[in-house]
């Protein structure tokens, strides 16, 4: 049936040129949406290293003009005072219903554009200075975003000379940069690439972290916040309430709280959901929404121009239908044809989009057009992505040419064979 169906296909050569070259140009395009749209899929869906639901940022400002010394005004006091401010604060939000725990951070929250990077050497290394980032966090830290470690003992690993560190992979698993990286349970120690020199002790590691659903993995150093660092404005609050104290728990609590947590020279500025926050931060809004009208311009433009096309054939085809009824072909028999016509069509012109496709994937073109394409190597994909394309392009054309021809299909069925041999 196939040869037979290319016989005709070529005997309409004229006809067909022009169906092949749409279907050719309409891939091309959509191949190019259905692979930014599956890297962006792939990527939100990614485990980010934290464990985001029912948790939230409370924000602190600090008054206007207000000095926090209470004595003389020396360091000394006012670190004493900031320690002790914070422990208050920390008492009062723990003890409010339904939340579960607090953490301090610096430079450490999921999805915050801020960031802090240095560079270090690993292990006798001295050769490769390897930025990483930094992210300082209490004990709390890792309960509240529920992040499983691999160190047996956390608690107390903020003791003042321990210089105790955890440490996260890339995405293949190991730690350092492109250009020099080891295997993450081989690294022992860290020495700072700064000045004083300064050696960390590495005591296990945690899940590989990224900043965004969008970006890549990131190997990160992992500190303790020591208390003399304590700041309720500088510092990044967290907390994790119950499931069942989510519903409206950022009205009520700031609502209930603002006085309680007015500590000293600090008032409380915004409680704001992670999870709710991150979708507005961190989602590209406009490459998406150009993308997805793109793509839902090309599927009504195609199913008109199907639809339109098959229908001028079949009514250009009334005589050969009829004949082929006469001489004994099922009236399913005809709509085969017609939809293994399409099919066939489809798939040359698929043969010659994906070569195309590709050749222009290895060029700059789409980046100097200035059109959305995805980060392949940031996303770990591989060459498996050029099938996975082709597979989604060609399945979704290929649903929409059939539902589109299948009306013209069932009325050429339908045709009476005397009528159509008339016709003639």
């Amino acid at each position: 049936m196939i040869r037979h169906i290319f016989k005709i296909i070529w005997n309409e050569r004229k006809t067909n040129a022009w169906i092949v070259l749409e279907y050719i140009l309409v891939f091309c395009v959509l191949w190019f949406c259905v692979d930014y749209l599956y890297y962006m899929g792939k990527c939100y869906w990614e485990p980010v290293g934290f464990d985001t639901k029912n948790t939230y940022v409370l924000e602190m400002q600090k008054k206007p003009d207000t000095s926090f010394n209470n004595t003389e005004g020396n360091g000394e006091t006012e670190v004493v005072d900031k320690q002790a401010l914070a422990q208050t604060f920390l008492n009062r939000v723990k003890n409010y219903p339904g939340v579960e725990n607090v953490c301090f951070s610096k430079w450490a929250a999921p999805f915050e554009r801020s960031s802090y990077m240095s560079g270090y050497y690993i292990d006798e290394d001295t050769t490769h200075n390897v930025t990483f980032r930094l992210r300082w966090v209490s004990e709390n830290f890792f309960d509240v975003f529920r992040i499983n470690t691999t160190a047996k003992e956390i608690s107390g690993w903020d003791a003042p000379g321990t210089n105790q560190i955890l440490i996260t992979p890339n995405r293949e698993g190991l730690f350092g940069n492109e250009e020099y990286s080891v295997p993450l349970e081989d690294v022992k120690k860290l020495t700072s690439s700064t000045s004083d020199r300064k050696e960390h002790t590495v005591i296990g590691s945690a899940e590989k972290m990224k900043d965004g659903y969008f970006n890549s993995y990131f190997c990160n150093i992992l500190l303790p916040l020591v208390r003399e660092e304590y700041d309720l404005r500088e510092m990044q609050i967290c907390l994790r309430v119950s499931p069942g104290a989510d519903k409206d728990f950022e009205e009520r609590f700031t609502k209930e709280m603002r006085e309680q947590l007015m500590l000293g020279p600090y008032f409380m500025s915004s409680l704001k959901s992670i999870d709710k926050n991150a979708r507005i931060t961190n989602w590209p809004t406009d490459d998406l929404n150009g993308i997805y009208a793109i793509t839902a311009f090309l599927i009504l433009n195609i199913f008109l121009g199907i639809i339109g096309t098959f229908w001028y054939r079949t009514q250009a085809r009334r005589s050969e239908v009829g004949l082929r009824l006469a001489l004994g072909s099922t009236r399913w028999g005809v709509k085969k044809l017609i939809f293994g016509e399409t099919l066939l069509l489809l798939f040359i012109a698929s043969i010659v989009g994906v070569n195309i496709c590709i050749n222009i994937g290895h060029t700059e073109l789409l980046e100097l057009l200035d059109i959305p394409i995805a980060n392949r190597m940031d996303a770990g994909i591989g060459n498996e992505q050029e099938f996975i394309n082709y597979a989604l392009a060609f399945g979704l054309l290929a649903v929409i040419s059939l539902i589109a021809v299948w009306y013209p299909a069932r009325q050429a069925a339908k045709i009476p064979p005397a009528e159509a041999l008339r016709d003639e």
